[in-house]
């Protein structure tokens, strides 16, 4: 079911990438990109996520903090 939810998997090589959309991304867009990358890998076993990524119009400092300290890069466009 959440295959049908990642806004964005891109696959090159052996390089995957989850990319959130969210206008103006808060916190839970935060938690929700990592959850599907751990959903991946539990039914994609040869799948190892290699990066996590939110792409927003807007931020701020409090979710700079969090993603990165989760391992997530911010994309502000």
């Amino acid at each position: 079911l959440y295959f049908k939810k990642i806004d964005m998997l891109c696959k090159k090589g052996n390089t995957t990438e989850i990319i959130e959309v969210k206008k103006k991304a808060g916190a839970s867009a935060i938690g929700q990109v990592k959850g599907y990358k751990d959903l991946l890998e539990l039914d994609e076993t040869n799948t190892k996520v290699s990066k996590c990524k939110v792409l927003t119009n807007e931020t701020n400092a409090d979710l700079e903090h969090m993603a990165q300290k989760s391992g997530v890069d911010i994309i502000v466009v």
